[in-house]
């Protein structure tokens, strides 16, 4: 994530967003077991001498993603996480910040704060305005297709979208779609490093998306 659109947990407010970022992240060091069922720490002992060079990797390996997950966390919700070492666990404590049953008006916040003045920073945006939708229809509030686009034409440079030509039969996706593709070309051209992979139909990362509704 960009510095500029990197989101901090604060709690209830926005766990979602942040949820669904720190996966990315998570994801984009290729440490994905972390999210999955079992605790890869599991008897582990962290300061045990005779941890095999196996233990000492995954070790290695959870105190990476354990300060990605510290560093986008408030100082507050930091410390709640001082008697874990494991990520996995983490992770499980701070889903109690999840409220579900947020209204129509919750939603449209979190909508209207999505945005960027830069370019680098547009493909998060759009990953974040994905998720928002997807868990407002998954709480049964629907929006029309000329509204999420609204939001879209809102939520990134006027000098960045005024590029494309919108067709009659364009939707949200098709936009974001055309966007990401471009976007990961210009960031071939201007060394900006490519997320072309979180667009792949991944058989692991569309199980994370299913894990990631029912957290």
């Amino acid at each position: 994530m960009t510095k500029e659109n990197k989101c901090i947990l604060k709690g209830p407010c926005n766990y979602i967003i942040w949820f669904h970022e720190i996966k990315l992240e998570i994801m984009e060091t290729g440490l994905i077991q972390f999210l999955g069922e079992q605790d890869p720490m599991d008897g582990i002992e962290v300061f045990n001498a005779t941890n095999t060079e196996e233990q000492k990797e995954i070790i290695k390996q959870n105190a990476k993603i354990g300060k990605l997950i510290l560093n986008s966390v408030c100082d507050e919700i930091k410390a709640e996480l001082t008697d874990i070492d494991s990520a996995q666990l983490m992770l499980k404590r701070l889903s109690r910040h999840k409220v579900k049953g947020k209204n129509m008006a919750y939603w449209i916040n979190e909508l209207d704060s999505i945005k960027t003045n830069k370019e680098e920073g547009i493909y998060d945006v759009i990953k974040r305005l994905e998720a928002t939708f997807e868990y407002m229809e998954g709480e049964k509030y629907f929006l029309k297709e000329d509204d999420k686009m609204k939001y879209l034409h809102n939520a990134i440079p006027k000098s960045y979208i005024r590029r494309f030509t919108y067709k009659e039969k364009d939707t949200f996706e098709t936009i974001a779609k055309k966007i990401k593709s471009d976007l990961n070309k210009t960031s071939l051209y201007e060394g900006w490093k490519s997320k072309e992979k979180y667009d792949q139909d991944d058989p692991m990362e569309i199980d994370m998306v299913g894990k990631f509704k029912n957290n």
